[in-house]
């Protein structure tokens, strides 16, 4: 990699709550028997690239990933509050059948970019932390690369603001479980893939061509 890091943003692997309720910042939500076999797959995914770093959310589903990927690469993980996962107040622990039923959340699945949550964490928000973290980051890490496991809202985030497009296309941008997505944080930032489950994007990363001119338009954090 030539200036600037490439950085990984990694979702979690699978949880028992992942496709029935909303966990949001519910402690204490491990990885199901599907998400240790997804970890499986992304630690082989990750095997042959070199980590400079690995930082986590504070939720314990991300630390459970975060710490197999920083064991493989023999790195420790430092846990950073700002990738924790959206705080989405009086919605947490909802299941999402019941939600359906909530015109705020329907709201929120129609204009994520202006939508309240009650008492929880607007959108704008979230997508001003991660870039800011990410931009503080890349400060810090000048080249290499970096892993961050997250959330998937927390990757869309960044994802959306790095492509110049609306939060309300959150719909667009899909973020499975153990998915990576790539961000090459040069002086004009720039998407270089988005939810890989295989090695393929990676081996296309490998071949950034650092001077290249950067297809998206947005390269300061608000």
């Amino acid at each position: 990699m030539g200036t600037g890091p490439l950085v990984l943003l990694v979702r979690h692997a699978h949880t028992t709550a992942s496709d029935t309720w909303l966990s949001g910042r519910t402690p204490g939500i491990h990885l199901s028997d599907r998400g240790r076999e997804e970890l499986l797959r992304l630690r082989t995914q990750l095997m042959d690239m070199t980590l400079n770093a690995v930082y986590s959310s504070p939720l314990i589903r991300a630390r459970e990933t975060a710490g197999a990927l920083a064991t493989d690469h023999h790195l420790e993980f430092d846990v950073e509050d700002d990738l924790n996962e959206m705080d989405f107040g009086q919605w947490t622990g909802l299941a999402f059948d019941a939600l359906q039923s909530d015109p705020r959340w329907r709201e929120f699945n129609a204009r994520r970019a202006s939508a309240h949550v009650p008492d929880g964490e607007r959108a704008g928000e979230v997508q001003r932390r991660i870039v800011m973290l990410l931009s503080r980051l890349a400060a810090r890490h000048r080249s290499g690369t970096i892993a961050l496991v997250t959330h998937a809202e927390i990757i869309r985030s960044a994802i959306l603001w790095f492509s110049g497009r609306s939060l309300d296309d959150f719909h667009q941008c899909a973020i499975d479980t153990a998915s990576v997505s790539g961000l090459h944080m040069a002086s004009t930032p720039r998407v270089v893939f988005v939810n890989s489950t295989d090695r393929s994007s990676l081996h296309v990363a490998d071949q950034l061509d650092p001077v290249s001119p950067a297809s998206y338009p947005r390269s300061h954090p608000y």
